[in-house]
Formats: structure tokens, sequence, C-alpha cells
């Protein structure tokens, strides 16, 4: 990772092997439920250090629902139970994408996304 401009300001460019998939959704949730999710991630390490100093190729994930990216999830496990408490009912997109222990994106963007719905 390099530090650019201001302390704490990291950029960490990932290897291009590095890859995130999502290998198994619940297609239809009841609404009130949550999201099962499972995600494949080679490449990069997912680990609990959020908040901590970025370190190149090791991180956590960002779920995020219909493409709202002020509203996201922090996952640190690769199966993890998504909240869905202000999402109604309808077809709904997730998007899951790698970053660093601080937050910040990495660079390139890591992401994979797939469409679930929601009933009564």
């Amino acid at each position: 990772c390099q530090e650019f401009g201001e302390p704490d300001n990291f950029v960490c460019r990932l290897p291009p092997s590095a890859t995130v998939k999502v290998t198994a959704l619940t297609p239809q949730v009841t609404e009130g439920d949550k999201l099962r999710i499972k995600v494949e991630v080679t490449g990069f390490a997912i680990v609990d250090k959020l908040g901590q100093a970025p370190v190149g190729g090791e991180g956590h994930l960002h779920v995020f629902l219909n493409d709202d990216r002020n509203n996201w999830q922090t996952i640190t496990e690769l199966e993890a139970d998504i909240d869905l408490e202000r999402v109604g009912v309808g077809k709904h997109e997730v998007v899951v994408q790698l970053f660093n222990n601080n937050h910040t994106a990495v660079d390139p963007a890591v992401s994979a996304s797939t469409d679930f719905e929601i009933v009564q």
C-alpha cells in the first residue's frame, strides 16, 4: 500500500488475479427475513481488521443493495446474513465489493453482483 496526500490516505493496488464471486444466494426471500449470501474470493484474504491500516491483499467485503453506495453492510466472513430491514417487496440487486481494512475500496475495484426477490 502507498500513502498519498494526507496521513492515513492509502491506496492498495491489487494484482489482477484478485476476484470475488457470489456462489450462493437465496433467490427469493420473504419480507422481513435476512438474505443469506456465500462469496468466493481469490487473490485476497478476508480478515476482521476493520478500521486498521490497510495491508495489501487483505480486507473485507462491502455489500450494497440496489447499487446504493450510501447504504452498505460490512462482512468479514465468506458466508453471511444480510439485513433487509429497509428493502421492500420486489426484485433487487446485491453487489459485493472488496475493501481494504480502513474501508477504502481496493484499486482497481473488484466486485460481483446478482439479483434476488423479496416476496410477502
